[in-house]
This record gives C-alpha cells, structure tokens and sequence, in this order.
C-alpha cells in the first residue's frame, strides 16, 4: 500500500496555499473535483492553473498520482498540464489530445487521450536516474525523463494546467497525491509498441506482468 505521505489532496476545497496562475475559471465544481477552463477569447491568457510549495521533494525518488480527463481540448494545441521541481530538476508532463509529451527534451509518447474519460496516471520518478517512468490506469508507456531541465528550486508543485493557444480548454481533476520511494503498479501491462494486427486472425489479450512491490 502506498502511503502518499508528501501530498494528498482530494480537492473537497481549494486551500489557500493554492496559488491560482494565469486567467479563466478555477473552481470546485462538482463537489470533490477541480475544474479549469481556459478560454483565450474570453479570459485574455492561454492558460489556468494552480501552484503551491510542499518545501521538499526528493530527487532520489518519489511517485506522483492523479486522476483526471479533459473535457474538451478545444484545439490542436490544447493540453493538460503538471510540473514538479524536485531541487535537481523540473520534472514535466503535458498531456495532449494525441500524446504525451516532455517540453524540456522534445520527447513524446503518441496514445491517444480522448475527450471526456477520466484517467489516473502514475508518475515514478528518479531524478537522480534521469527516469519518469508514465503509466496510464495500470499501463505502462514510457519513460520521459531523458533531458530534464534543471533547476535548484525544490518543493513547487505545479497542478492541473488547462492551457490553449486558441479556443477552449476544460479539465476536470479528481485528485493529486505524491509519495516518497518509486512505487510502480503492483499489476501493470509490458510496454508494447505499435503493432499492425493483420486482419482475419484472432488477437490476444495482452500479457498481465505481476511486479512486487
């Protein structure tokens, strides 16, 4: 059992030590989610976000969870978005209709993200190692951490960025908890790389691999 010991916020309110960035609509909305609407016509600015500084988070290893979905994109550029300064590095994620994607390096996992679902990632960070392993709701897809920007600012937490370059963003996140250590899913699905499945013949489920934790 994990025991998210550095962050655990279920978002029933918005504290004060949520610092609101950007302009648009940043809300409890229904009760126990929160929701972000970017809308560059109407607010002025690409994106809404909230911040806040827990003091620490350790580069030798944490594990980041949230669950959230994009209700709308809005457009090509429209994504969700989270950072994690860990006084060695800024560790990132922008979630994209079609991928997602580290800014800092370039680097990019294409899966798509539709509209509308929930979906709980797990982050799996070392720092130390270079290494942001991403699962998405138990599946493992990539590690995005080759080239992380560096920094010596420690404990700023960036959550639940709804950005858009043009038309409008809505994001609904349901929770957001770190924990100190690298805890991968207990059950979680190989990595797999895009196959073409030729048609007329049977598939297969995917191999179910059991790590312990």
């Amino acid at each position: 059992m994990v025991v998210w010991d550095l962050l655990d916020e279920p978002w029933d309110e918005i504290g004060a030590e949520w610092n609101q960035a950007g302009s648009g609509i940043s809300e409890i909305n229904p009760p126990g989610y929160l929701r972000h609407l970017a809308d560059p016509d109407t607010y002025g600015d690409t994106y809404i976000g909230r911040w806040t500084d827990i003091g620490t988070l350790p580069e030798a290893g944490y594990t980041v969870e949230f669950r959230a979905k994009v209700d709308t994109y809005g457009s090509a550029d429209g994504r969700l978005e989270f950072q994690f300064y860990d006084g060695l590095h800024r560790v990132m994620i922008d979630i994209y209709r079609d991928r997602i994607y580290n800014r800092d390096s370039g680097i990019a996992i294409y899966i798509k993200n539709e509209e509308g679902i929930f979906y709980i990632w797990r982050l799996v960070i070392d720092s130390d190692g270079h290494s942001m392993k991403v699962y998405r709701n138990g599946v493992y897809l990539g590690d995005l951490g080759e080239g992380l920007d560096y920094t010596t600012a420690d404990g700023t937490i960036y959550a639940s960025y709804t950005k858009s370059n043009s038309g409008t963003c809505e994001t609904h996140t349901d929770y957001l908890r770190i924990a100190t250590g690298l805890h991968p899913p207990k059950r979680w699905l190989s990595p797999t790389r895009p196959i073409r499945i030729p048609t007329r013949r049977p598939t297969r489920e995917p191999h179910l691999k059991t790590e312990e934790s």
